[in-house]
């Protein structure tokens, strides 16, 4: 690992850190559980990237063996946020749906551009390279929903979930600018698409820091909410149903 990319790595650590004490001391844990584990794995697979920096076989292996890692979790942080912020429509089981099927549909493109991109690589690199891009693509396309969302109903932006999503997508936005300048210009830029990731990276948990380092107004995440409770709208929901089954019961006896 060059020094550069050292200095990087260590700057990115020693924010995660920060982050994962305010979490601790916030007790932010409880409330956003994947986020906080993505957050903790993150400062050991660092670490666990700087104990082979020498060793350039062991570390390409460790490297995307924790960047799967690094998606997985990041999955799971975004999905977490998704269900926190849209809790309501999980009333419905078509709604369980929507996550899944979006990963799905954006895996396939994924691995198309993957294997256009990096068609001389190993198989398992496309395959590593192509979660990390999935993932990338649903955390920016939840933050476009949240934008929208605000922009429609008018939510305050100053919230812990929107704050996740925000750093996520800009994180994406770093990975992005390092796999189209690759595809575009192989190795022409290749110290702006090699350092580009870390720098967005740093940025984003600089983002995540300001967010959490603030107080949140109670009524912050509230605002996402409609006006009635989960437990109330499931409750009209099951009273329009029995309406309707006794409406026609009445049409058949008749």
């Amino acid at each position: 690992m060059q020094t550069p990319g050292l200095i990087l790595s260590l700057t990115a650590a020693g924010l995660v850190i920060w982050l994962v004490i305010v979490f601790l001391y916030r007790r932010l844990y409880g409330r956003f559980p994947y986020f906080f584990l993505y957050l903790v794995a993150a400062t050991i697979m660092t670490a666990a990237r700087l104990a082979f920096k020498d060793d350039y076989l062991t570390f390409f292996k460790v490297f995307w063996a924790t960047e799967a890692v690094y998606a997985l979790l990041a999955l799971l942080a975004v999905h977490e946020v998704f269900r926190r912020v849209f809790a309501l429509f999980y009333l419905f089981w078509w709604f369980w749906l929507v996550f899944p099927s979006a990963v799905v549909v954006i895996v396939f493109i994924t691995f198309a551009n993957a294997a256009h991109t990096l068609a001389q690589a190993p198989q398992l690199v496309k395959l590593v390279v192509a979660v990390g891009m999935t993932a990338k693509y649903v955390e920016a396309g939840l933050f476009v929903v949240f934008v929208l969302l605000a922009s429609l109903l008018g939510v305050t932006w100053r919230s812990y979930a929107f704050g996740i999503v925000q750093g996520f997508a800009l994180s994406a936005l770093g990975a992005w600018f390092a796999y189209g300048v690759r595809s575009e210009f192989g190795n022409k830029f290749t110290t702006f698409a090699t350092y580009s990731p870390a720098v967005a990276y740093i940025l984003t948990v600089v983002l995540w820091l300001a967010t959490f380092l603030r107080d949140e107004s109670p009524a912050a995440e509230q605002r996402w909410i409609l006006a009635v409770t989960p437990d109330e709208l499931l409750a009209e929901i099951k009273r329009h149903t029995v309406l309707l089954r006794r409406f026609f019961n009445k049409r058949d006896g008749t």
